[in-house]
């Protein structure tokens, strides 16, 4: 007897599933955002969503969110249901942050919520988002100094938060009783639990409206549908062996410009990221799990080498294989901590993927992004007498995104985990929610990689504080060392520099390493300026009208423009005096050494903090020796 052959997957039919899924999905988004409480995720959208089938393949993530969140959520909720083996029901909340099952690390938690119809169930909804504390030794949930993962702060192991529909209000009680800022952490753990209730309800009545073996079927065509465009986005590649080399400013710990080294091979349809060649796991919060930051990591990273258009799914994670040992710095081993390994090392990842990369699909390649720029703030708000402790994470200051093949940098792009999801918050809400007054908020001139096409400038800020007790002030940077790079013969960002004007001496300012805790005293100001962007191709080829353009926006100076893109200006009448700047470029050209296909190659190579320190001014490094607590 012959099988009954399924019908052909209706165009029409597979679309409207397809956009229907992006549609719930971002209003699960637009749910947390504004329900939250803490302006970590209502102002700077600090979150991802995603939804999961039945066999924890990841179906869809929303275009808003941060891509290194949300492509390996569906691990993390895997390891969590594992947890609980069939003890899953309908009701159910499900609730960890443990970074060996799949978090970037303790400060974000996973909330899920498993989706049955008719007593079946079909998909779970996701929600992971970034807290504003978790219990850490000081005020901030990425604490620098975190020696291992007892020292980070509460750990939570999967858990049901809601069994059965019904609140476990002891369990509640003793994940706030844990935290500093009760209200704000109580209002956001609620709003990830909306979130994925919202997603729930609207499954609920996608599948009622379409069948359950509708949307059986044209979820997997779905997933099989992404899986053949990545298949054909590979083969396009130049198949071989690629290496990219990176570094990490430091692990807070005294160990500096730390190598990360990924070797890629491109076969047939195949992507494998051998990171073997790294350090082993060290003191320090920058080490990374495998099922957390690090397969985050390579899964969004390849996701930037192909075409935009390819859906971001369990097709997509179909093709990669990641090889590193345990005991590796990107397969660490409990008790080794991981608290800052997203923001640090797993953002060294990237680019030594990225770098790597170029060998294989150098038209597809962007430079390198700025690195994490941003600050913990935490003190006593005293205004109108209310003497409460108060919290700010600061990223106002993150930098510019770096060039790609036909296109500049974006500029305020952040890191590459957040690709410019994360929001700034507006100064005016910053000033009314905390006891600050914003002083500077600005492109800064000069910290663009220069290229045919040059990266983003990056962000100039400072801050003062308005009506607080003096502030704990934890930063969390990369990149004041090792600037972003350019490819294809385009050159370096700038490099980054965290600073503070103390009032004693006036002018003089105070330099600090990339990651660290210092109190800022009530009469200072405390000042940031992030990396630019790396470029793409050779600088001498750029348009020189485009240059004079750059020139008159103050995101290139009259010096770069004439030695870095050999353009010489008229400065009087803003015109290229054409003739000058050919002879300019052809004698740049023959006295110059090949460019190199990737820059910087060594470590250190950041210049912004030689170039704006003055006399006068004092460098602090902020590592710690390594037998202090």
């Amino acid at each position: 007897m012959s099988r009954m052959k399924s019908p052909p997957i209706d165009p029409r039919t597979f679309t409207l599933i397809k956009s229907t899924y992006h549609s719930i999905v971002t209003e699960m988004a637009i749910s947390v955002e504004r329900s939250s409480w803490s302006h970590l995720l209502s102002l700077m959208r600090d979150f991802s969503v995603s939804i999961i089938d039945r066999d924890f393949q990841q179906i869809v993530v929303a275009d808003e969110i941060l891509p290194g969140q949300a492509v390996s959520l569906q691990r993390f909720i895997k390891n969590m249901a594992a947890f609980f083996g069939d003890n899953i029901a309908d009701g159910d909340v499900l609730l960890s942050n443990s970074p060996y099952l799949g978090s970037l690390h303790l400060g974000e938690i996973a909330v899920a919520s498993p989706v049955f119809y008719r007593g079946e169930l079909l998909f779970w909804t996701a929600v992971r988002g970034h807290m504003i504390d978790m219990g850490s030794p000081a005020p901030a949930s990425t604490y620098p100094y975190t020696r291992d993962l007892y020292s980070e702060g509460l750990k939570i192991p999967p858990v049901k938060l809601y069994e059965g529909g019904k609140l476990r209000k002891d369990l509640l009680d003793l994940y706030l009783m844990n935290l500093r800022y009760r209200t704000l952490s109580y209002g956001d753990l609620l709003a990830h639990v909306a979130g994925t209730w919202v997603g729930k309800e609207r499954l609920i009545e996608f599948v009622e409206q379409h069948g359950v073996d509708t949307i059986k079927r044209y979820t997997d065509e779905l997933l099989d549908h992404t899986d053949r465009m990545v298949a054909a986005e590979i083969r396009k590649m130049r198949p071989g062996t690629y290496f990219g080399e990176d570094w990490v400013d430091t692990n807070s710990y005294g160990t500096k410009n730390i190598s990360v080294r990924v070797k890629l091979t491109v076969r047939d349809d195949r992507w494998i990221v051998d990171l073997t060649d790294n350090p082993r796991q060290m003191l320090g919060g920058i080490n990374c799990t495998l099922a957390g930051i690090t397969e985050a990591a390579v899964a969004s990273t390849l996701g930037y080498c192909i075409d935009p258009a390819v859906p971001k799914n369990e097709g997509l994670c179909r093709h990669y294989e990641i090889i590193c040992p345990e005991g590796n710095i990107f397969h660490a081993q409990p008790p080794y901590a991981t608290q800052i390994g997203v923001n640090v090392s797993g953002d060294a990842l990237y680019r030594a993927l990225l770098r790597a990369a170029f060998g294989a699909c150098p038209e597809m390649v962007v430079a390198g992004s700025t690195h994490i720029r941003g600050a913990w703030f935490s003190g006593i708000d005293h205004r109108g007498g209310r003497d409460e402790r108060w919290g700010f994470v600061e990223i106002s200051e993150e930098g510019g995104g770096g060039a790609a093949y036909g296109a500049d940098g974006w500029p305020c792009m952040g890191m590459m985990e957040s690709m410019g999801a994360n929001k700034f918050p507006s100064i005016e809400m910053v000033e009314w929610l905390f006891p600050v007054l914003v002083e500077q908020s600005e492109i800064y001139p000069g910290t663009a990689g220069p290229g045919r096409w040059r990266g983003a400038p990056g962000v100039q800020f400072a801050m003062r504080l308005d009506g607080s007790s003096p502030a704990e002030v934890y930063t969390i940077t990369n990149g004041s060392e090792n600037p972003p790079h350019g490819v294809a013969g385009g050159g370096p960002g700038s490099g980054a520099v965290t600073y503070v004007y103390p009032a004693a001496v006036a002018g003089q300012r105070v330099f600090y390493s990339s990651q660290g805790g210092f109190l800022l005293p009530t009469d200072a100001v405390y000042g940031a300026i992030s990396s630019g962007g790396g470029g793409y191709g050779d600088p001498l080829k750029r348009d020189p009208d485009e240059v004079v353009r750059d020139v008159r926006d103050e995101i290139v100076s009259f010096v770069s423009a004439h030695d870095d893109y050999g353009v010489v200006l008229d400065k009087d009448r803003w015109q290229v005096d054409r003739e000058a700047t050919l002879e300019l470029r052809e004698r740049l050209l023959s006295a110059r050494p090949e460019l190199p296909s990737v820059s910087p190659t060594t470590p250190g190579a950041a210049t912004l903090r030689a170039r704006v320190m003055a006399e006068g001014d004092e460098y602090v490094d902020l590592d710690r020796e390594p037998y202090l607590a």
